[in-house]
């Protein structure tokens, strides 16, 4: 039997490995961090106000957003301070810490790369469309906590469940429980890893 110590160092390391891969995705699609707090800061507020006032993001608008979480626009990742400054300090752990939210904003990068005109358009006109970019960015969550801790556990589902019902976006999607287990038996099986990934989600979610 390997040491419980040994295996958790070689699991310490492996973790590494896929952070430092990661932040060379982010340096290879020219993705920049920067700062919410900096005066230009109004008018990357104005972009969600917007989709409220189309009716998808309701809960955009509040103050407690723009502080807390980060968000995308373009290949600027814009961070609340206190996040921003981590990055600073020290990217790597920076990396680490928020590895599954990093993973899902490079998934819509990526597709907004691939796709920037179906991906705007279908992103803001239809809930069923929205969700099949959330469920390819947030399969990204799913195979980072199951490679990281070796599970995916009923309350994480929930979790992740609460994302396609809640108000966040409007409830884009009132019945996400098949398809999210779909997508954790594929991610167990080993079909669904960060190599295969597009047929595999096109077959669990219809491609708008």
């Amino acid at each position: 039997m390997v040491p419980k110590e040994i295996t958790k160092r070689g699991e310490q390391v492996n973790n590494q490995m896929r952070c430092n891969q990661l932040m060379k995705d982010y340096a290879s699609h020219g993705v920049t961090f920067a700062n919410k707090s900096k005066p230009w800061r109004g008018w990357h507020e104005c972009v969600p106000i917007f989709f409220h006032i189309l009716g998808h993001f309701k809960p955009l608008v509040t103050r407690g957003f723009f502080n807390d979480y980060l968000s995308v626009l373009g290949k600027t990742v814009y961070l609340p301070h206190h996040l921003y400054i981590d990055y600073v300090v020290d990217a790597q752990r920076f990396f680490m810490r928020h590895e599954g939210v990093l993973r899902h904003e490079l998934q819509h990068i990526k597709d907004y790369k691939v796709q920037p005109l179906r991906f705007s358009l279908s992103y803001v006109m239809r809930k069923k469309w929205r969700a099949y970019w959330e469920y390819r960015a947030n399969c990204q969550n799913m195979l980072q906590r199951y490679y990281t801790f070796g599970n995916l556990s009923e309350p994480y589902l929930k979790s992740i469940e609460s994302r396609f019902t809640g108000d966040m976006y409007f409830k884009m999607d009132p019945n996400p429980k098949y398809k999210i287990k779909a997508i954790r038996d594929n991610i167990i099986s080993g079909r669904l890893n960060f190599d295969s990934y597009d047929k595999v989600i096109d077959s669990i979610v219809t491609r708008p």
